[in-house]
């Protein structure tokens, strides 16, 4: 999904980040959302009509538009 846009379509809330917590450190809490691409901004042209993906995203994978 780097470089791609996409639009927030729910925020689920406060979570530990579990990704950069190495054993024995303290938890690394942030925001978790929904986020829906478009299929062709995934996959151009070759995507199907009306074609979409969402994903659930931790805040710190994501970058203002």
């Amino acid at each position: 999904m780097r470089g791609k846009q996409g639009v927030v379509v729910r925020f689920y809330g406060i979570d530990d980040f579990h990704d950069v917590i190495p054993e024995g450190a303290a938890k690394s809490p942030q925001p978790v959302y929904n986020v829906r691409f478009e299929g062709v901004e995934l996959w151009g042209d070759s995507a199907e009509a009306n074609q979409t993906l969402h994903i659930d995203m931790w805040e710190s994978y994501l970058s203002p538009a």
